[in-house]
């Protein structure tokens, strides 16, 4: 009963109001709240990295002993191809929506000269100074930031030092490498070197189960320290109208990924609902999306029918480094530096601006929230743009549009997901939790 009054969304937008109103009417109180949360995130995080890891490697390993390696190839073709689609259209609905509100969504004047004010005042070096691996060369780094980099960044010289870190994309490759490479040894081995795995992936499953519990008390954790900071709130009351823009088109993505989902499974709209509400819970609580893959996982299989193995190839590794949310991210960012600077984006600058996005969505998979808003300016500087000022508006707006970006990026995953694979025909095992 405990768990279920908690995980309500109910309790959740209660635990937004209050947060807001905790951040407003008790600043002094706020540094111990922020405690809290940090405790409450740690432990996610504690998890994430090893859960991630498990999944790609069981499932790697399932897929490379499968005897019908044709039939994985084709399901992996259609899911980088569905997910190349998703990426273009997240591009070109943000185009849409921001060129048709332009003039809804361009600052007034007041509100550029607090823009300009607040960049005299603060320098992009200035916001990253706190970062323990921040240098002068930063910002230089980031401007010149490339596919070519992007691919040495993914392979660890040390992989020890890349887990210590938490450098997500090194993880990943690694482990990747690590479930391929299963083929090739023993069976015997392989399956004792799994089942272990599989034993390390429930246990955390389920203590990250223990800890979603309290969800509600991170969100209003996280909310009252956004609404005690006036800074924040100058640049969320100056940017109202691109925050609501940017919901609308993370709202339209989603609409289409329900629909997707409706047309492939056919269940009852209350069946797809119970699906995805405690996806949406976790997404709006942690702001994380390796946080939503063991119950997005169980979720798509349990309760929207989702064919399992199909299901465990493919959602892990599409919420981990195929998340659209950044496309609408890198997208906005440019329209908005435009209007802010009374320019207008030339028609061949079209396709540089969405592959840049596309690249830069890619490219920030477990880069910290703040180095991956600094790395907005590889997609700016190519097209000529000023970066300094959208970085630091896009800083003040991290913990507005990270919840809903965060459950967009999860719910078009399964979307995609469901669109390579085939409804289940058997029951769950687990069909009575």
């Amino acid at each position: 009963m405990i768990k279920k009054i908690f995980t309500s969304p109910i309790t959740l937008f209660l635990a937004m109001i209050l947060g807001a109103l905790t951040g407003i009417l008790g600043k002094e109180h706020i540094s111990s709240l922020s405690l809290i949360n940090d405790v409450f995130i740690n432990f996610l995080n504690m998890c994430m990295i090893p859960i991630v890891a498990c999944v790609i490697t069981i499932n790697l390993s399932k897929v490379s002993r499968n005897k019908k390696k044709q039939g994985s190839k084709g399901v992996i073709k259609s899911w980088v191809l569905y997910t190349a689609a998703s990426f273009v259209l997240a591009a070109l609905i943000s185009l849409f929506f921001s060129f048709f509100l332009k003039n809804f969504l361009t600052p007034d004047t007041a509100a550029k000269q607090n823009f300009v004010s607040a960049n005299s005042n603060t320098t992009v070096s200035s916001l990253f100074e706190k970062i323990p691996f921040y240098d002068d060369d930063f910002n230089l780094s980031i401007e010149r930031f490339s596919f070519y980099d992007f691919l040495i960044s993914a392979i660890p010289n040390n992989v020890f030092s890349a887990l210590s870190s938490g450098e997500t994309l090194k993880i990943i490759f690694f482990f990747a490498t690590l479930g391929v490479m299963q083929f090739y040894i023993k069976e015997e081995s392989s399956k004792l070197f799994t089942d272990l795995l599989d034993n390390v992936y429930s246990s955390l499953n389920k203590f990250v189960s223990y800890i979603l519990i309290f969800s509600p008390v991170s969100i209003f954790c996280i909310l009252a320290a956004q609404f005690s900071d006036d800074n924040k709130i100058n640049i969320l009351k100056s940017t109202f109208n691109l925050i609501v823009v940017i919901y609308v088109i993370f709202f339209s993505l989603i609409l289409a990924s329900f629909f997707i989902i409706q047309i492939k499974t056919k269940l009852k709209i209350k069946e797809h609902l119970r699906a995805i509400k405690q996806i949406f819970v976790i997404s709006m609580s942690t702001r994380s999306c390796l946080a939503t893959i063991p119950t997005a996982v169980e979720n798509s299989k349990k309760y929207l029918k989702l064919e399992p193995s199909v299901v465990d190839m493919t959602l892990p590794l599409g919420i981990t480094i195929a998340q659209s949310g950044g496309v609408v991210s890198a997208v906005m960012a440019t329209t908005y530096t435009l209007y802010i600077h009374n320019e207008s984006l030339k028609l061949d600058s079209l396709v540089g601006l969405i592959l840049g996005a596309c690249m830069y969505a890619v490219s920030f998979v477990g880069i910290p929230g703040v180095i991956a808003v600094g790395m907005l300016s590889s997609v700016l500087t190519p097209l000529g743009l000023p970066s300094d000022v959208i970085i630091m508006i896009w800083i003040g707006l991290i913990t507005v549009i990270d919840p809903i970006l965060t459950f967009q990026c999860v719910y078009t995953n399964i979307a995609i997901t469901s669109l390579v694979t085939r409804k289940k025909t058997t029951p769950t095992i687990n069909s009575s939790q």
